[in-house]
């Protein structure tokens, strides 16, 4: 197998958010040597960028955690912020842009008079409406100038609504099986680790197309450090209709990062050979790693989540209903002010409905490169080792 350092050095050439924890791979092995003087004090420099970068953010969690629990609000650390603490060597090797927190929705208007307290400005969307955003999505954005920093607050763990209606994430579950955690002198809750893993394995798969290398790193790191249940992790993923998106994100980890991922749990979670041709064409690891090649566009990930519904029937339906959505989505998404507007703004969003398909057609016409058929079967069949008995 190929030496995982070198690989963390093709893939933070790629992607600049994987150089702190280059940086301090490099240093804790004696290997700043072999880079130039030139690379490693950029690297150096990344690192303690992201050290003084990710200590305001800390500051910042502390604080409202604080708050929360002086009033009686319960929240679960999600995504970088987690991660950090628990599974990457120190605070300043995993990259953060904000922080994410789980919370319950019943809790969310005493959050909002909390946060505006602390100084906060809250930002529901930059593009729509606050009604809309409150109807039709599940996250707040709360911005603070005395911290330079965004705590984004979720009620749900998919932020469209839309992906509610194809999967079915018990929330209950998640928040019964939670662990608690300590982060400065605040205390908190985090997911178990199997809740974890899914969690940001969907991630990758619905809110970032399977793009950005340092996702990947991240499930390799949880699948590595935390002692995962498979059977459970399986059982949850079925269970909350979401195992196409995560099949795919552990296949993808696995070959770019050589992530021990159980045989049994890929061929369980491995859908139909006809969906894994199609989303192939969409993303694969070698498109992740291929810089020259565009990304999937904005109007064609549409297409791409389709093909990630579990049931074809639940993916049919949602594309009747996406493409005729009610009134009120309408309205709120086009900022309509007379209902008879809606004669004209239909045709407008079939219109779009169908750019995107074209828009997915192209990207998949696009030629995989460097990529043998020897290469790309094994990309396409990524669960199948289990069964031939090979690793």
């Amino acid at each position: 197998m190929e030496d995982p350092l070198r690989t963390l050095e093709q893939l933070s050439a790629k992607e600049h958010s994987l150089a702190p924890l280059l940086y301090r791979t490099l240093k804790m092995e004696g290997r700043l040597q072999q880079v130039t003087e030139e690379v490693g004090s950029s690297l150096r420099q990344a690192y303690l960028a992201n050290v003084a970068r990710n200590l305001m953010l800390n500051k910042a969690l502390v604080e409202v955690l604080d708050a929360f629990e002086t009033h009686g609000i319960q929240a679960i650390v999600l995504k970088g912020a987690v991660l950090s603490e628990t599974i990457y060597p120190d605070i300043g090797t995993r990259p953060m842009a904000d922080v994410d927190l789980l919370v319950r929705p019943e809790d969310l208007p005493q959050i909002e008079v909390i946060l505006t307290d602390l100084g906060y400005e809250l930002r529901w969307s930059y593009e729509l409406s606050e009604a809309f955003c409150r109807r039709f999505r599940s996250e707040l954005i709360a911005y603070s100038d005395r911290w330079h920093a965004s705590i984004d607050i979720h009620w749900h763990l998919l932020n469209q609504t839309w992906f509610h209606r194809v999967c079915s994430i018990d929330l209950s579950a998640l928040w019964a099986d939670t662990r608690p955690m300590v982060i400065g002198k605040a205390q908190a809750l985090q997911l178990a680790p199997e809740h974890n893993l899914l969690h940001l394995c969907v991630h990758l798969a619905l809110q970032h197309d399977y793009q950005g290398i340092l996702w990947y790193v991240d499930i390799d790191r949880v699948a590595r450090s935390e002692d995962i249940r498979w059977d459970r992790f399986v059982a949850d993923a079925h269970a909350f209709k979401i195992k196409t998106a995560v099949y795919y994100a552990l296949v993808f980890t696995r070959q770019l990062l050589g992530t021990p991922i159980p045989d049994s749990a890929l061929n369980v979670l491995r859908p139909s050979r006809l969906r894994l041709r199609l989303v192939y064409r969409f993303v694969n690891p070698t498109m992740v790693l291929d810089a020259d090649r565009p990304m999937l566009p904005r109007r064609g990930r549409f297409v791409l989540r389709l093909f990630l519904i579990d049931d074809w029937r639940d993916a049919l339906r949602f594309l009747v209903s996406a493409s005729f959505p009610d009134r009120q989505w309408m309205m709120g998404r086009y900022r309509l002010k007379r209902r008879w507007m809606l004669l004209l703004c239909y045709p407008l969003h079939w219109a779009r409905v169908l750019a995107q398909a074209v828009s997915a057609v192209r990207h998949m016409a696009i030629p995989v490169r460097g990529l043998s058929k020897q290469k790309k079967a094994k990309s396409e069949e990524g669960g199948q080792a289990g069964k031939e008995g090979k690793p």
